[in-house]
């Protein structure tokens, strides 16, 4: 076997479960898109660092917050609905939507959802991708 391929396959064994998080929590925190964990009310748990550069927001000024604090007045209403369709979907969710950010400016997103399930198909979490409009987004994706 070449040993690229067995020092690739070397990176993704994880030796303990506290490895295999940390691993996890690398790529959730660095991925390029934004990317929002909230209860089932909407109540933000964790944002990763691109989310809290779109939203210009520390985690800590996120963390236990409603996400509907973060969506332009205009928009509102219409979170209302979409937050309805995501908890009551069974798939993904996608919805033009515009946020505010810290610094009183908007701006358009792609929004992403979907709620993950638990035992008797309860929603436990949501997860919101939130792809700035106008940037290059693949239709597979939406």
């Amino acid at each position: 076997m070449d040993l690229w391929l067995e020092a690739y396959r070397r990176t993704w064994i994880h030796e303990t479960a506290e490895e295999a998080l940390g691993f996890y929590a690398r790529i959730f925190d660095q991925a390029p898109a934004a990317m929002i964990i909230t209860q089932p009310s909407f109540v933000i748990t964790d944002a990763n660092i691109a989310a809290q550069q779109l939203l210009k927001r520390p985690l800590v000024n996120l963390r236990g917050k409603p996400f509907q604090r973060n969506i332009a007045q205009a928009d509102r209403t219409a979170f209302a609905v979409i937050a309805r369709e995501i908890i009551s979907s069974p798939g993904r969710v996608t919805r033009p939507l515009l946020l505010k950010t810290a610094d009183d400016g908007e701006v358009e997103v792609s929004l992403i959802a979907c709620a993950f399930r638990g035992k008797n198909d309860v929603p436990e979490m949501v997860m919101l991708l939130l792809l700035e409009r106008g940037e290059n987004i693949s239709s597979d994706i939406l």
